[in-house]
């Protein structure tokens, strides 16, 4: 079953999802979300003076690809794929993630 969600337009979306699409070729197969959470944080001290409305975004994927690997190990493949675009200034400054194998997907469907 596959589920997909995105709330993305702006540049800085749509270079991490080119990323996330080259790194996970199954990425449409299962679940797949990707949301632009900035908002929820624009009055927030660490963002004045910040003029992107691309900082905050969250990623729910699931994939082959996360199978016998620990949740840790699943975060640094992430982070490894966007180094650029979290380099960046005024680039990605918080990522949420929710990265699950499809075994778990469909355990927690039930």
């Amino acid at each position: 079953m596959f589920r997909q969600a995105m709330s993305v337009e702006g540049p800085m979306a749509q270079a991490i999802l080119k990323r996330l699409e080259r790194g996970f070729p199954d990425y449409k197969a299962f679940a797949f979300g990707l949301y632009n959470d900035s908002h929820k944080h624009k009055g927030h001290a660490g963002m004045q003076g910040n003029p992107s409305t691309e900082t905050h975004f969250r990623i729910e994927m699931v994939s082959k690809k996360f199978e016998g690997l620990k949740l840790p190990q699943r975060h640094r493949m992430i982070y490894s794929l966007l180094k650029d675009e979290m380099a960046q200034t005024n680039g990605i400054h918080a990522l949420q993630l929710s990265l699950k194998t499809p075994q778990e997907y469909e355990s927690k469907a039930k």
